[in-house]
């Protein structure tokens, strides 16, 4: 009881977090009405998938369901908040926190080892991509949560038997997740064909594979068709694909580059490590507003360290455990569908491989996870350790974040400043962290007290006037003269 209430506190304060910061940077900073101010983010485009029912909503060749999925809940719920943007951010701030909470879990069935829980958690919910990728509104956070809660039925039912329901769920999380990222299915297929294909407990275990990828097409395709009935300009991604790849009409061809070379295998290496780790400074284009990575020589020597230690980690691994290899099962699923969005991404969207982190980042922590426990299970972290890892990562999310203000200020995106509101969050941020520090009411009291007396004295010197927002329809009509002048259409 006392562990769920402090995962329930936890996951409120990060919330609240997530939430307060997509607000600064969604709302606060007007990002939601530009395009492409972080890394090629096309927010304009994603917020027109969520709120309107009309328009080009092209990009679902790629992402099939986005709008049958998450439209709805974002309709139903904007007519008690009145605001697209406001709804759009707590959903995403919702499902950050749930990919946050089901990491931890996953991570929990790898090692016992809490020590080394705490740091990868921490890592996970502080890297630059779980935190830009929740506040700023994409499709990125969406794909994440299928995937995690796909890997999450994985280490519950790895080598048991399948009851109705659980083939039921199974087919869910394929439909889910090809549902918001078409390539994500390779993940599926992978995590399928180990969880099926190598399980004792299942009968005619290949044409149940078989039947299940076919299945997920097959109810992927069909709510394709009816999402096009309710969204008459969504294709049908199954048709609009074959059709573009054979008449070399479709925009994924412009992202494909076989000609790869040392700088494509540096922007997958960075996007896996300097950029997870938040080992980057920040730049802007040449015409001052799109922010994005400086590639220093620093961050390369530091990515490409990284990935010889996780090489050797993961070859050592292999390499004791090379007599029983089937026992991990699992390690090689994950080994394998992180190898498959390296390789994707030299070739595929690689100038922008960032992008596409959260569809694996995931997996690197639970590669290490699994050779930490296998290698070295009693090996001892120390709390003064975990607890200095863990503020170094915070320390460099504050950073981060900080970075990314200062450019946003300097660009002029800021349409409103502090009010009550941004008070209210911060207060009830700083109340959740100290139940989790004191367990003296009068310790939690007195500090209460102190931060409502110095949110009061920010407010009164911060209050300003508050200015109106561009609604959905302006940001639609904005959105249109931006994909014409990009030539996207």
């Amino acid at each position: 009881m006392l562990k769920n209430k402090k995962i329930l506190i936890s996951g409120l304060i990060y919330f609240i977090i997530i939430f307060s910061l997509g607000m600064l940077f969604s709302y606060y900073f007007n990002t939601s009405n530009n395009w492409g101010i972080f890394d090629f983010f096309d927010t304009p485009r994603v917020l027109a998938d969520l709120s309107v029912r009309g328009g080009s909503h092209y990009r679902l060749v790629v992402h099939p369901l986005f709008v049958i999925f998450f439209q709805p809940i974002v309709k139903i719920l904007n007519l008690f908040v009145k605001n697209y943007i406001i709804v759009i951010i707590g959903i995403q701030s919702l499902t950050a926190t749930i990919s946050l909470i089901v990491f931890n879990a996953i991570i929990k069935k790898i090692t016992t080892n809490k020590n080394l829980v705490t740091i990868l958690t921490s890592i996970f919910a502080l890297s630059y991509p779980q935190i830009i990728f929740s506040t700023i509104i994409e499709t990125y956070i969406y794909a994440q949560i299928f995937l995690l809660l796909l890997w999450l039925f994985a280490f519950y039912k790895i080598d048991k038997k399948f009851s109705v329901y659980d083939y039921i769920i199974l087919l869910c999380l394929g439909i889910g997740c090809l549902g918001v990222t078409i390539t994500n299915v390779v993940h599926y297929a992978i995590a399928v064909f180990i969880l099926i294909c190598f399980n004792d407990n299942v009968k005619q275990r290949f044409i149940k594979y078989i039947l299940m990828m076919t299945s997920v097409l097959a109810f992927s395709v069909l709510l394709s068709n009816i999402q096009n009935i309710v969204w008459p300009d969504t294709p049908n991604f199954f048709i609009s694909l074959i059709d573009g790849f054979f008449n070399k009409t479709t925009e994924e061809l412009s992202y494909i580059n076989l000609n790869v070379n040392f700088n494509n295998v540096m922007n997958v290496l960075n996007s896996n490590f300097a950029y997870f780790f938040n080992f980057f400074s920040f730049t802007t284009d040449e015409m001052g507003t799109n922010i994005t990575f400086v590639n220093s020589i620093f961050s390369n020597i530091f990515s490409v360290i990284c990935m010889i230690l996780f090489m050797l980690i993961n070859g050592y691994f292999i390499y004791k455990n090379f007599k029983n290899l089937k026992e991990h099962k699992l390690y090689f699923a994950m080994l394998m569908a992180y190898l498959f969005n390296f390789a994707l991404h030299l070739f595929y969207g690689n100038d922008t491989a960032f992008l596409y982190i959260c569809h694996y980042n995931y997996l690197i922590l639970f590669i290490i996870a699994y050779v930490f426990n296998s290698l070295w299970k009693n090996i001892k972290i120390s709390k003064w350790l975990t607890c200095t890892i863990c503020s170094v990562f915070g320390i460099s999310a504050f950073r981060v974040v900080s970075l990314l203000i200062n450019k946003l200020m300097s660009n002029n995106y800021l349409t409103l400043e502090i009010n009550i509101i941004h008070i209210i969050v911060i207060l009830i941020c700083i109340t959740l962290i100290l139940l989790l520090i004191f367990k003296n009411k009068w310790k939690i009291l007195i500090s209460m007290i102190i931060v409502v007396f110095l949110s009061i004295g920010v407010y009164k010197i911060g209050n300003y006037s508050i200015k109106n927002i561009n609604y959905i329809n302006q940001n639609w009509n904005y959105y249109n003269n931006q994909l014409k002048k990009y030539a996207v259409y």
